[in-house]
């Protein structure tokens, strides 16, 4: 009967040992996809942050919001300035 609990025992901690094996491998397999998708996260955020900065400073060079004005546009587009200042 000892045999038997032995046994038991044995088989279900090498279970257990398999299942936490297992665990442990598939936390591997994901996490270098974790930091890959912050990092491609990070750079699309700059690099967002970057065209709107170019976009803003066009827009400021072109005076749209004056001319926009001068035409009597505002009304146009919801009474919005196009540059955020």
């Amino acid at each position: 009967m000892t045999d038997l609990v032995t046994d038991l025992v044995s088989q279900f901690a090498g279970g257990v040992n398999k299942a936490t094996m297992k665990i442990w491998e598939s936390f591997v397999d994901v996490v270098p996809a974790l930091i890959l998708g912050v990092v491609i996260i990070g750079i699309g955020w700059f690099i967002g942050n970057l065209v709107k900065k170019i976009v803003v400073k066009i827009l400021q060079s072109t005076k749209i919001d004056q001319w926009i004005d001068e035409q009597n546009l505002t009304a146009a587009i919801g009474g919005k300035e196009i540059v955020r200042r």
